[in-house]
């Protein structure tokens, strides 16, 4: 294996990346920008192919500067966990921009510990980014594990296969949880089939929106989903656009003009739920769910509720120009809008 630190600057005061052996230092050699210096932006020059390389986990490896694709592919590489915990995400932290870059071959997984891109996505922005995943792991399974401090995720489409197994963590095409302080997720597709044999949840674009406490805005619109969505273990959930959502502050969390094409299964015989866009089923009037715009056309089944914008909710809905045309077959509870609300 070859590692060159890239030394050529453009005009614009970028470090060029000219060939694989560039590239794969950067994604070696990372780390945030020491207080007081400037951080350092990159840019891509040509295809490159890492040949198989995988990196391990390194909690140091962090960016918060910008990394400029062009258009341009990184090929056949992944994050590969070194031990039997931690995951095996390839950066740590994010709080720089990756932006308009090709993935056309990104693996990574595990026996325990999360798996994807990165694990925090901290105030940074990932733009125009397509990717072929292979992510296989007993944990969360996403491409970002948290984002957080108002982080941008937008025009991120995803393809491939997304599978967790045998724990606590969700599987998702994007994003696993969207934090406290707030982040948007807009102009994303997911393409890949996203399965939770474990016990966890299963969405396309992401997997649960948190807001226990007060913090900033949440947002997730203009995201589609056509993948297969399968979850099977007793109580998770199973959705096209986001699994589930704990609201327990005024914060409004919204979901704007997300439409659904994919079939979302939930297999458990006795206590499972199913919908194209999301669940909401926290037990506190004050939490606000927006649902504006969204539309299903996939299948939508499962055992307990079924919808086809939402499978259940424990406080009323606000929800205007929502279309479903699926079909919603569930034992219990199913309806074209909402399976079920207690509100």
């Amino acid at each position: 294996k070859t590692y060159t630190e890239p030394t050529q600057q453009d005009k614009d005061g970028y470090y060029l990346i000219t060939s694989g052996a560039e590239m794969a230092w950067f994604f070696k050699n990372s780390r945030a920008t020491a207080e007081g210096d400037t951080p350092k932006n990159y840019r891509l020059t040509t295809n490159v192919d890492l040949q198989g390389i995988s990196f391990g986990r390194d909690d140091n490896r962090k960016f918060d500067g910008i990394f400029d694709g062009q258009g341009y592919a990184i090929h056949n590489f992944g994050a590969q966990q070194s031990n039997n915990s931690g995951g095996s995400y390839l950066f740590n932290e994010i709080k720089g921009t990756f932006k308009d870059l090709v993935l056309p071959k990104f693996w990574t997984g595990g026996l325990n510990g999360k798996s994807g891109f990165t694990q925090f996505l901290n105030g940074g922005q990932l733009i125009n980014i397509r990717v072929h995943v292979t992510i296989a792991t007993s944990s969360y399974a996403a491409l970002v594990t948290y984002a957080g401090n108002n982080a941008l995720i937008d025009g991120v489409v995803v393809s491939g296969s997304v599978t967790s197994a045998n724990d606590t963590g969700n599987a998702v095409g994007i994003l696993n949880e969207m934090q406290d302080s707030g982040a948007t997720v807009r102009n994303c597709v997911n393409y890949a089939t996203i399965n939770s044999n474990g016990n966890g949840n299963a969405a396309g674009i992401v997997a649960i929106v948190t807001g226990n406490t007060a913090g900033g805005t949440k947002l997730i619109e203009n995201c589609v989903n056509y993948g297969t969505v399968t979850a099977s273990r007793s109580g998770t959930y199973a959705g096209g656009i986001c699994a589930t959502t704990i609201s327990r502050t005024a914060d409004p969390m919204t979901f704007r003009n997300c439409v659904n094409y994919g079939t979302i299964t939930h297999t458990h015989a006795s206590n499972g739920l199913a919908h194209g866009i999301a669940g909401v089923p926290t037990d506190n009037a004050t939490g606000i769910a927006y649902f504006e715009g969204c539309v299903n056309y996939g299948e939508i089944s499962a055992y307990t509720q079924a919808g086809g914008i939402v499978s259940f909710s424990n406080h009323a809905l606000h929800m205007t120009d929502c279309v479903n045309y699926g079909t919603i077959p569930a034992t219990t509870d199913a309806g074209g809008l909402a399976g079920k609300v207690n509100g």
